[in-house]
């Protein structure tokens, strides 16, 4: 079968993950677990998560593309690539711009093909979704991570593990996230159009339960008429006049 990679890119809370999951549940498609220099932390698991490496392993790693964000630096192997290749699926990883571009650059010196997915999002929807997440580690963090110093508020079941410190840090996470959306991430969808010379591009305004069926058919059919596009052009260069 043809190597063909399916990248999506978009702002935060537009359901890239969501999207990834269902892809994946089609048993069409294979997620690409990206490689860091990034410490572990509670809950991930080495090659579930992350490939967690060294920075000194990571520089010895042929990347398809690589980004640093925080000091670490994270990136898709070309092994990593080629294995999904190998399972028969279509590898499916969620980049920004910039690791957008770099992939379909280095794909065409593989003779990969690739196919490149926005997912925007409307700015009341990700409002939503943004403080829905806020919503869901602040109850996570009161009620599973109790600390013996934390102040005890019995008014409030839910939080009755309250740390101030705990708060103020989730917070911060938060803000800092704010702004990068209103920022660094709104242009990412102009960004995303000036790079149209690269392969196919697909741009799906929301994803949402009410219309995930049709986004995902959609790929699947890009994927689809990409792979007889592929197949009937070398079939001709097969034939001998």
């Amino acid at each position: 079968m043809s190597n063909i990679i399916v990248t999506l890119t978009g702002p935060s809370c537009s359901g890239k993950t969501t999207l990834t999951q269902q892809l994946v549940a089609t048993t069409k498609f294979t997620e690409v677990i990206s490689t860091t220099t990034r410490p572990k932390r509670e809950g991930d698991v080495n090659g579930v998560s992350y490939h967690f490496v060294s920075s000194d392993e990571f520089e010895d790693i042929e990347m398809l593309e690589s980004i640093e964000y925080n000091g670490n630096r994270y990136g898709g192997s070309i092994a990593e690539f080629e294995e999904k290749f190998d399972s028969g699926k279509i590898p499916v990883i969620v980049v920004e711009p910039h690791g957008m571009e770099q992939i379909n650059k280095n794909a065409v010196t593989k003779g990969w093909t690739v196919i490149n997915v926005f997912i925007d999002c409307p700015m009341k929807l990700q409002a939503e979704r943004f403080l829905k997440r806020f919503a869901a580690e602040y109850v996570n963090l009161c009620e599973f991570q109790p600390n013996p110093t934390a102040v005890i508020n019995p008014q409030y079941p839910p939080f009755n593990r309250f740390d101030p410190d705990d708060f103020n840090s989730l917070m911060t996470e938060y803000i800092n996230r704010m702004v990068t959306i209103q920022t660094v991430e709104s242009e990412w969808l102009e960004s995303f159009n000036k790079l149209r010379k690269y392969s196919d591009f697909i741009i799906i305004e929301e994803f949402t339960k009410d219309n995930e069926r049709s986004v995902i058919n959609r790929i699947k059919y890009s994927v689809v008429s990409k792979i007889l596009y592929i197949d009937v052009n070398y079939a001709c260069n097969d034939i001998v006049y």
